[in-house]
C-alpha cells in the first residue's frame, strides 16, 4: 500500500511538472506547432538547425559542472539535453508525418472527410443534399 502511495504521489508529480513544461516553455510552444498541418513541413529545417545548437549549449554549460563546483550549472546542462532531444526528435519525426499526411490527404477527400461545398454529404461521394431532402426526411 505504501509503494502505491509513493508511485501514485511521483507519478502524479511527473504530470503537473511536465504540463508546466508543455505549457509555459518557448520550445513546446515550436514544437506543437511543428505538429499542425502548415508546421509540418518545416519540421525538419528547425529540428536541424536547432539540435547542434542545444548540444552545444548543453556541452558547454556540462563543462562548468566540473570545474567551477557550482550546483546550478545542472539546470541548463538539462535544458539543453531535453531540448536536444526534443528538436532531434522534431527533425527525425517531421518527414514520416509530412509524407503520410500528403498521401492520406486525397484519399481522406475522396471519401469525405472534408466537405467539397456546403451542403456536401460525406456518406455518399459526389451526392449533393439539398435542404428540402432533409427537411423531408425529418
Amino acid at each position: 500500500m505504501l509503494f502505491y502511495l509513493i508511485l501514485r504521489f511521483w507519478f502524479a508529480l511527473a504530470l503537473r511538472v511536465y504540463a508546466y513544461v508543455r505549457a509555459w516553455m518557448p520550445t513546446s510552444h515550436l514544437v506543437r506547432w511543428v505538429k499542425t498541418d502548415r508546421g509540418i513541413k518545416w519540421g525538419l529545417p528547425i529540428g536541424a538547425a536547432l539540435t547542434p545548437l542545444y548540444y552545444i549549449a548543453m556541452t558547454w554549460s556540462g563543462g562548468h559542472l566540473n570545474v567551477d563546483n557550482s550546483g546550478w550549472w545542472w539546470v541548463p546542462t538539462l535544458w539543453g539535453a531535453m531540448n536536444t532531444i526534443k528538436f532531434a526528435h522534431v527533425a527525425i519525426r517531421s518527414p514520416f508525418v509530412w509524407v503520410r499526411r500528403t498521401l492520406r490527404q486525397p484519399a481522406a477527400r475522396q471519401f469525405g472527410a472534408y466537405p467539397r461545398w456546403p451542403g456536401h454529404s460525406p456518406m455518399v461521394p459526389n451526392a449533393r443534399v439539398s435542404v428540402e431532402s432533409v427537411d423531408a426526411q425529418q
